[in-house]
């Protein structure tokens, strides 16, 4: 019994590892498909972002939008889209091109 509390204990206290990465890019939103939204990376890479209801990211959701993202990638959501699954953990207004 107590080696099972401690299992439980230890797995429960699990550290996240994610890098967390930083980029530029351009907010792009498709209604009436199965990815409403997308960022668009100057890199060329496209996220899908995971919590796009959240509430530091939510406003930030405007088309077109050139925004800053700090982000994780996500290897344990899957999504239909053309985008790699991450998590926005910082989205702010960008005026670099």
């Amino acid at each position: 019994m107590t080696m099972l509390a401690a299992a439980l204990l230890f797995s429960a206290c699990k550290k996240d590892d994610r890098e967390q990465i930083s980029a530029n890019g351009v907010v792009i939103l498709t209604e009436g498909t199965n990815c409403p939204v997308i960022i668009s990376l100057d890199s060329g890479l496209k996220l899908a972002p995971i919590n796009p209801d959240e509430e530091n990211v939510k406003p930030m959701l405007i088309h077109n939008k050139r925004v800053a993202v700090s982000y994780e990638l996500r290897d344990d959501f899957v999504t239909p889209c053309d985008a790699e699954p991450a998590k926005i953990v910082k989205i702010t207004s960008s005026t670099s091109n």
